[in-house]
């Protein structure tokens, strides 16, 4: 009587007690199934190896490309750092000239009202004081 119970995958043989195993049969298949097997993961391996090798080639090309852009990005991000920044500067010092003109256009309209002053003073009394013009 060959073997009771077989095992799930390659059908190998499982002996319990009462089995009268035939080694030149049931042993025999069982080495050539197992030996079968075993060459077939053997063969496959080099192909597997060579898909593996192609796949971390082809990702660490990828790696490589993406650190590449995020490099670049990082050298645009600054970039446009440093520009934002100078046009800040920029903008403030615009701002100070501008409130420099303003204090010297504030100061030049008080001394003009200052000298319209002066000069309305001096010509109290006369009419038409404005459109007055010297003798020659």
């Amino acid at each position: 009587m060959s073997a009771t119970n077989h095992t799930t995958n390659y059908n190998l043989p499982i002996y319990i007690a009462t089995d009268k195993p035939k080694y030149l049969t049931d042993f025999n298949n069982a080495m050539q199934t197992i030996d079968s097997a075993i060459k077939g993961v053997a063969d496959s391996i080099p192909g597997n190896v060579t898909e593996i090798q192609e796949e971390l080639t082809q990702t660490t090309k990828t790696a490589n490309t993406a650190k590449s852009t995020a490099d670049t990005a990082k050298s645009t991000a600054e970039s446009a750092k440093s520009t934002a920044n100078t046009a800040k500067s920029t903008a403030e010092s615009a701002k100070s000239t501008a409130n420099t003109a303003k204090s010297t256009a504030d100061t030049a309209n008080e001394t003009a009202t200052q000298n319209e002053n002066v000069l309305a003073s001096f010509f109290e009394g006369f009419t038409n004081w404005q459109n007055w013009t010297p003798e020659e």
